[in-house]
């Protein structure tokens, strides 16, 4: 018999269901099938929201997942996120990446906010 659904923000889940399925390849068993994820464009949304919350030039809250900031770090995009600060440091290469990419992902114009 298949677990109780519950409620999450995302919508009615089953227990297990979004769970890692292999760690290198990071693939999900979401509803009924497998959908595996771009690691690249997860590392771009995640440098682009980095830049949201940056305070002191270029320090930025680290609340984002370990493995995503671990690659950022390897490219040379932020500072080292272990450790006990609540935030890292985006190069000078990760504060112009950033800001392209947040206004690649997530920028609008003003005719399309008419429209709304």
């Amino acid at each position: 018999m298949p677990p109780e659904p519950f409620f999450c923000a995302f919508g009615p889940w089953h227990a297990g269901r979004a769970i890692f399925q292999n760690v290198d390849k990071v693939v999900f068993l979401l509803f009924f099938g497998e959908m595996e994820l771009d690691e690249g464009k997860i590392d771009d949304a995640v440098l682009a929201l980095l830049s949201l919350s940056l305070h002191a030039e270029n320090r930025a809250w680290k609340g984002f997942d370990w493995d995503a900031m671990g690659r950022l770090h390897s490219k040379g995009l932020i500072s080292n996120p272990v450790g006990k600060a609540h935030s890292v440091v985006l190069t000078d290469d990760g504060l112009r990446k950033a800001e392209r990419l947040l206004l690649k992902l997530f920028g609008t114009t003003k005719s399309n906010n008419s429209l709304q």
